[in-house]
C-alpha cells in the first residue's frame, strides 16, 4: 500500500516526511489521514520534525481532491495534534510553503528553513476567505502588518525575509537542512518532557500579556518545578497541567 507520510525515528525525535512530491506535498485523503497518525506517533518521543519529499515542502490542500471526503480523513486530527501537541514540533522547510504548508511553519514551535525555501499565502485569492489555521498563527509569528501583507496580496516571501521577519529562525544550505533541525530536536528531547509541556503551554498562555501579569502566571506554572529536579522524578505531581487523567 502506498503512503504519503513516512517518520523515521532518530533517537528519541520523530522525523516526519511529507512524501506526496509529484503534487508538492499537497494534502489529499490518504496523506491526511496518516499526517495525523504521525504526529499522533510523535507524542512518544521528545520532539517531532516534519519536513518534505522532494523540491517543495508543503503547497497546502489539493485542490484537485473532492473535499466532501476531507471530513473523515484526519485533516482536522492532524491539525488537533499540531495545536495540543505535548511535545514540540519543528518545521524544516525544504521549499515552497504555501497556505497550508505555510501553516505548518506557523503553528510548529519553530522553523528551519533551506535556502530553497519559499512562503506564500494564496487563499484569499484561490479560496475567497483566509485560511483558518494560517490566519492567527500567522499573525502571532510575525506581527499584523506583515500577516496581512502577505495574505492579502498573495506575495512570496523568500528565505531571507522569512528570517528577518522572525518567521524561521536560521536558515541553512539546502543539504545541511534535515541534519540541522534533527540536531536541534535531540537537544530539545533531552530535557524532562513535563517540564518542556508545561512551558509550552505557559508561552501560550502568557502571550500578550503584561510583564507583571506574565510574572504572576508564571508562578502558577512553576509551582510544581518549585523543588527541581526531584519534581521532574514525578510525573504524576504535573498531571493537571498536563491535562491527563
Amino acid at each position: 500500500m502506498e503512503s504519503f507520510v513516512r517518520t523515521e525515528v532518530h533517537g528519541d525525535v520523530l522525523l516526519v516526511v511529507l512524501d506526496r512530491p509529484e503534487k508538492r506535498n499537497a494534502f489529499h485523503t490518504e496523506m491526511n489521514g496518516e499526517f495525523g497518525a504521525a504526529l499522533f506517533a510523535g507524542q512518544q518521543h521528545g520532539c517531532i520534525v516534519i519536513t518534505g519529499a522532494g523540491p517543495g515542502f508543503c503547497s497546502g490542500l489539493d485542490l484537485r481532491f473532492d473535499p466532501a471526503d476531507l471530513p473523515n480523513s484526519g485533516y482536522e486530527v492532524g491539525w488537533a495534534e499540531m495545536r495540543t501537541s505535548r511535545v514540540p514540533i519543528i518545521a524544516a522547510v525544504n521549499g515552497p510553503a504555501v497556505v497550508g504548508g505555510l501553516a505548518i511553519v506557523a503553528n510548529a514551535d519553530f522553523a528551519v528553513a533551506s535556502d530553497h525555501a519559499s512562503f506564500c499565502d494564496t487563499e484569499l485569492q484561490v479560496i475567497g476567505y483566509g485560511n483558518a489555521e494560517l490566519m492567527s498563527a500567522l499573525q502571532r509569528r510575525v506581527g499584523s502588518a506583515w500577516a496581512r501583507q502577505m495574505t492579502l496580496t498573495g506575495m512570496t516571501v523568500d528565505a531571507a525575509t522569512a528570517l528577518r521577519i522572525g518567521l524561521v529562525n536560521e536558515i541553512v544550505p539546502h543539504e545541511e537542512l534535515v541534519e540541522r533541525a534533527l540536531e536541534l530536536a535531540a537537544a530539545i528531547a533531552v530535557n524532562d518532557r513535563a517540564a518542556v509541556s508545561v512551558m509550552r503551554r505557559e508561552w501560550d498562555a502568557v502571550e500578550g500579556l503584561s510583564p507583571t501579569a506574565a510574572l504572576w502566571m508564571h508562578e502558577d506554572y512553576l509551582r510544581p518545578f518549585a523543588d527541581a529536579p526531584a519534581a521532574f522524578q514525578d510525573e504524576s505531581r504535573v498531571q493537571g497541567l498536563l491535562g491527563r487523567s
